[in-house]
C-alpha cells in the first residue's frame, strides 16, 4: 500500500511544484501510509505534479519505485494498491509486444492503461486500488478507486486546478488549512456514523465513490463517471457451498502473493474462518493469524485460538495494551481524516499497532456480511407506515423528554425504506436533534438529507436481503467498515488484504438467487462444520467493537466532554447533555460520537 497525492492546472506557470512546500506538506502526511520510499515527477511545462510514498510489499527493488513513467506514450502513474491478477494480464500484454522493467503490479496497470486505455484497462483488473495518471500528450487527469472503495480518493477542483490525494488531511496540508468544514456532513456522523460520500467534512472537496473514474482537463474541469456497479438482478442460480469454496480459495490464493510474510486477522466468526481455512488448503502453514484479546464477556481470542489449531495455522493472543481509553482516543484522532462514530476504530487501531510490529500484510474477514448476509437487519425488511417521521416530537428538540426522543426515532424507522433501513443500521440520533446540535456550524441537515444517501444506492427490485446486501456494499462497507480498516491499518504502515470482497466473487454472489435460513452465511457454515470444532459454526455474531468501558467510565467521559474542544469551539451546542440525558436513547453510543468526533476535531484545530 501507498500514498499518493498529485496536482493539474490549467496554467502552464500556475502550479507552485515546491516553492510553497505544498508537496513536501502534503508527502510528509502520507509517509505513514508509505514508510519504505517517496517520490515526486514533476511535468516538463509546470501543468502537473504527481507524488507517491510507498509501502514496499511486491518487487522490492527500486524498478517498482513511483511515480512510474510509460515515456513513449507520455504517461505518469501514481497508484496505491494490488492488481490481483497482474501476472495473467501481464502475459496478455507480452504477448501483445510490451516489454517489462519491474515484476510489479504498478507496471501492469500502467502497460495496460497504455495498451487498452482507462476504461478498459479497469474493466480487466481484479484488485484494491486507487490511482492518478496523467497523459502529457493529452494534459488529461485520470483518476479511479475499485469497485468496492476498498482505497480511498479525495479530490478539490477550484480556480482552473485540480488536487487528489489519499487522505483528506494531505490535501488539506498542501493547501494549508484552509478547508471550511461541513456541518450537514457532521451531522451525517452523528445519523449515519460516517460521511457518506461524495461528500467529506470539509467544504468543496469530494470522495470518489465505489466503482468511480474521474476524468480532469483545463477546458471541461472535472468528470465523474461510474464504471461499475453490483448486480441489480438475481440473474444466476444459487451458490451452493462448493462453488462458494472453490471462489474464496481462488481468491485467497491470488491474495497470498507477496514478497514479505503475509498474517491473517482471526476472530471466532465465520468470516475470517473462512479465509483461514483457505489459507490451510493452500498450504500456507506459514500463514500466523493473530487474535485481538478484549475485555472479559468480549474476548474471542481463545475461540480463534481453537480454529487456528483445528486449521494448523500459527497463533498470536494480541493482549489489549491501549494505554486507556484517552490514549486509543488520542490514536483514532491522528489516525481517522474524518470522524467515525462506530467503536471498531478503537479495536482496529489497537490491532492494528500490535501487528504491524511483526508482519506488513494481513487479510481479513471483512466484507462476509455485505457477500451473504449475516448483519442483524437482514433479516427483514423494513415496516413502513410513512404516517410521521418523528420530526414533529420534537418541536422543542432541547426540552423533550427521553420517551419522546425514542418515539421520534421509532417513527423515522417507519416513515420510509430508506430511513427504515439507516435506522436499523446505526440508530443514534434524530437528524432533528443532529441539526440542532450543530446549529452553530449552520447545519440544515434533515430526514430527506439522511435518507436520500441510501435511497441512491437502492435497487427496490432485488429481493430480501440481497437489496441491503446491496446498500451495506455502497455505503456502510465503504463508508465505514473499509474506511476503518484503511485508515486504522495504514496510519502503521499495515496493508489489509479483503478477498471476500473479491469483485468476482461479488459479482456472482450479490447476482444470484437467494437461499436464505433467517440467519445468512449458510454456505460458510457448510464449508466450515468439518473443518473447525464442534459447535464453532453456531456461535452468536459478536463485531468487533472495543468494549471496555463500563457506566464509570462512561459518566467520567461526559463529564470531559462538558468542556471539551468541539463545546469550546461552538462546534456542537453547549446543551447537548439534555440529547444524551438518563434514559436518551442509545446514550453511551451518542456520547461515543460525540466523543470520536471531538477526538478528531482536537488534532485539527
Amino acid at each position: 500500500m501507498c500514498g499518493l497525492f498529485a496536482i493539474a492546472s490549467g496554467d502552464a506557470e500556475g502550479v507552485p511544484l515546491s516553492d510553497d512546500g505544498r508537496v513536501a506538506r502534503a508527502l510528509n502526511r502520507l509517509r505513514r501510509r508509505g514508510p519504505d520510499g517517496e517520490g515526486v515527477w514533476r511535468s516538463s511545462r509546470g501543468e502537473a505534479l504527481l507524488g507517491h510514498t510507498r509501502l514496499v510489499i511486491v518487487d522490492l527493488s527500486d524498478a517498482g519505485a513511483q511515480p512510474m513513467r510509460d515515456a513513449d506514450r507520455g504517461l505518469v502513474l501514481s497508484y496505491n494498491g494490488e492488481i490481483y491478477n497482474a501476472p495473467e494480464l501481464r502475459d496478455e500484454l507480452v504477448r501483445a509486444g510490451e516489454r517489462f522493467d519491474s515484476v510489479c503490479d504498478t507496471e501492469v496497470l500502467l502497460r495496460g492503461i497504455g495498451a487498452w486505455g482507462v476504461r478498459s484497462a479497469l474493466e480487466r483488473v481484479r484488485g484494491m486500488f486507487a490511482f492518478v495518471l496523467w497523459d502529457e500528450r493529452e494534459k488529461q487527469l485520470h483518476a479511479a478507486v475499485d469497485h468496492a472503495g476498498i482505497k480511498p480518493l479525495v479530490w478539490c477542483a477550484r480556480g482552473g486546478r485540480i488536487a487528489l490525494a489519499s487522505d483528506l488531511d494531505a490535501l488539506r496540508s498542501a493547501d494549508g488549512g484552509s478547508f471550511e468544514m461541513d456541518g450537514d456532513a457532521l451531522a451525517d456522523v452523528l445519523c449515519r456514523g460516517h460521511v457518506a460520500a461524495p461528500r467529506t467534512v470539509w467544504r468543496g472537496v469530494s470522495r470518489l465513490r465505489p466503482g468511480t473514474l474521474l476524468r480532469w482537463d483545463a477546458a471541461r474541469g472535472a468528470r465523474v463517471e461510474t464504471w461499475w456497479r453490483a448486480p441489480s438482478r438475481e440473474t444466476g442460480p444459487v451458490v451452493e457451498a462448493e462453488e462458494c469454496a472453490s471462489m474464496i480459495e481462488r481468491s485467497v490464493g491470488a491474495r497470498l502473493v507477496s514478497d514479505v510474510p503475509v498474517g491473517l486477522l482471526l476472530s471466532s466468526g465465520l468470516d475470517s474462518g473462512v479465509i483461514g481455512w483457505a489459507c490451510a488448503r493452500a498450504g500456507r502453514e506459514d500463514v500466523r493469524a493473530f487474535s485481538l484479546a478484549m475485555g472479559e464477556g468480549h474476548d474471542e481470542s481463545a475461540a480463534a485460538g481453537d480454529h487456528a489449531r483445528a486449521l494448523g495455522l500459527a497463533h498470536e493472543r494480541i493482549a489489549l495494551d491501549s494505554g486507556g481509553y484517552a490514549h486509543l482516543l488520542q490514536e483514532v484522532g491522528g489516525a481517522f481524516d474524518e470522524p467515525q462514530a462506530y467503536g471498531g476504530l478503537l479495536a482496529m487501531v489497537a490491532v492494528s499497532r500490535a501487528v504491524r510490529a511483526q508482519t506488513k500484510v494481513v487479510l481479513s474477514g471483512d466484507g462476509g456480511d455485505e457477500l451473504l448476509g449475516g448483519y442483524g437487519w437482514h433479516r427483514e425488511m423494513p415496516e413502513v407506515d410513512g404516517s410521521s417521521n418523528g420530526s414533529d416530537l420534537l418541536a422543542d428538540v432541547w426540552d423533550a423528554r427521553p420517551g419522546e426522543r425514542w418515539r421520534a426515532l421509532d417513527a423515522l424507522r417507519g416513515s420510509g425504506f430508506a430511513a427504515g433501513y439507516q435506522q436499523a443500521v446505526f440508530p443514534r440520533f434524530h437528524p432533528v436533534e443532529a441539526r440542532a446540535l450543530l446549529s452553530g456550524m449552520g447545519s440544515t441537515y434533515g430526514v430527506d438529507a439522511y435518507a436520500s444517501v441510501c435511497a441512491r444506492s437502492d435497487a427496490e427490485g432485488l429481493a430480501w436481503p440481497r437489496r441491503a446486501q446491496r446498500i451495506d456494499l455502497d455505503q456502510f462497507c465503504s463508508g465505514s467498515v473499509l474506511a476503518k480498516v484503511d485508515r486504522a491499518s495504514m496510519w502503521y504502515g499495515l496493508e489489509v488484504r479483503v478477498p471476500l470482497l473479491d469483485r468476482d466473487v461479488l459479482e456472482r454472489c450479490l447476482g444470484a438467487r437467494v437461499r436464505w435460513s433467517g440467519e445468512g452465511k449458510d454456505v460458510l457454515r457448510e464449508i466450515l462444520r468439518p473443518a473447525l470444532p464442534a459447535g464453532a459454526t453456531e456461535r452468536p455474531k459478536q463485531g468487533f467493537s472495543l468494549r471496555v468501558m463500563g457506566e464509570d467510565d462512561w459518566a467520567r467521559e461526559r463529564e470531559r466532554l462538558r468542556t471539551c474542544a468541539l463545546v469550546r469551539d461552538g462546534v456542537i451546542d453547549g446543551r447537548w447533555e439534555r440529547l444524551v440525558g438518563e434514559g436518551a436513547p442509545y446514550r453511551d453510543g451518542r456520547t461515543l460520537a460525540i466523543s470520536l468526533m471531538d477526538a478528531w476535531y482536537r488534532e485539527r484545530s
